[in-house]
């Protein structure tokens, strides 16, 4: 099983006995970065955890390593080749599409956004990811985005809701959030609708306005 997880066909009798190296002397991607972390888990006798990039099989592979006795290490390999790939096509779809998009848990704590929220909100993926949405939303809109949030967590469908969140800068923009949740993840994409809101509010104090006047004439 561990030599079809590498991409290869040795037998057992094969590998044992033999050095990493004499089973695979061409590398992979990272090859220096993992020998590095390895001499140093090596070294301070502790468990770690890393990825490799295996070119011939076009895997990637997630390695535990942890001691096992004064001299001996144990391995356990995982192929998150699937993993890696749903990554990569999350990471391209966030970054050509112009709408606010994320990933978050059933929680909302930010796991994955895109570039969209740097340029309306102010923020990087950075001092996003890993964050709390309840922390950015207006005191007034809380409850319902609370209740929303929990009618996501009941697997149902999120569509036109609107509430106010803090960008950077302090102030507060309009997002009109559609919304679902899948498994453990909620994907939501959202339009600044600030402008428009403001425009309509213009336009329904101007309204109020011409109420009074026409009742006045």
């Amino acid at each position: 099983e561990y030599m079809k997880l590498m991409g290869d066909q040795f037998q057992e009798k094969e590998i044992k006995g033999r050095r990493f190296y004499e089973v695979f002397p061409d590398g992979w991607d990272g090859e220096e970065a993992w020998k590095g972390t390895l001499e140093r888990a090596v070294l301070a006798r502790e468990s770690t955890v890393f990825h490799i990039f295996l070119q011939n099989s076009q895997k990637w592979i997630r390695v535990v390593f942890f001691p096992l006795t004064n001299e001996t290490f144990g391995c356990i390999y995982f192929d998150v080749t699937k993993e890696f790939k749903q990554g990569e096509q999350i990471a391209a779809f966030l970054k050509i599409n112009i709408d606010i998009l994320c990933v978050a848990d059933l929680e909302w704590n930010f796991i994955r956004v895109n570039k969209a929220f740097e340029k309306v909100l102010g923020y990087t993926a950075q001092e996003l990811e890993g964050k709390n949405f309840l922390g950015l939303i207006h005191e007034d809109d809380i409850q319902k985005s609370m209740e929303a949030m929990e009618r996501l967590g009941r697997q149902e469908i999120i569509t036109k809701f609107v509430n106010r969140v803090k960008g950077k800068d302090i102030t507060y923009r309009y997002l009109e959030w559609h919304s679902q949740a899948y498994e453990k993840y909620i994907y939501a994409a959202a339009r600044d609708i600030t402008e428009t809101k403001k425009l309509h509010e213009r336009l329904y104090e101007q309204n109020i306005e011409l109420k009074k006047l026409t009742a006045e004439l």
